[in-house]
């Protein structure tokens, strides 16, 4: 069995994947309930639901700073490859 890879301290990179995309569909669902609750005449679930996404960009915005700052710089060799979120090991 290969080593597994990581793109961040303690974070494997097929569970950053999974984090990024389980973001982006939980972003996309908000997105859906606003609409339908400003359709529907329901501005104060529209306003809460806007909350939330703001609370969820926070939150991703704090998780990239946060892994940014706890990342190494990491210099490669004349001629090595750069391995795109290591999956592909």
């Amino acid at each position: 069995m290969p080593p597994t890879a990581y793109n961040f301290p303690l974070l494997p990179a097929p569970v950053a994947v999974l984090a990024f995309l389980g973001t982006a569909a939980a972003a996309l669902a908000l997105a859906l309930a606003i609409a339908v609750s400003l359709a529907t005449g329901r501005a104060a679930w529209a306003r809460r639901l806007a909350i939330a996404g703001v609370a969820l960009a926070g939150v991703y915005l704090l998780a990239l700073v946060g892994f940014a700052l706890a990342s190494k710089e990491v210099t490669l060799a004349l001629g090595e490859s750069i391995p795109m979120l290591s999956l592909e090991r």
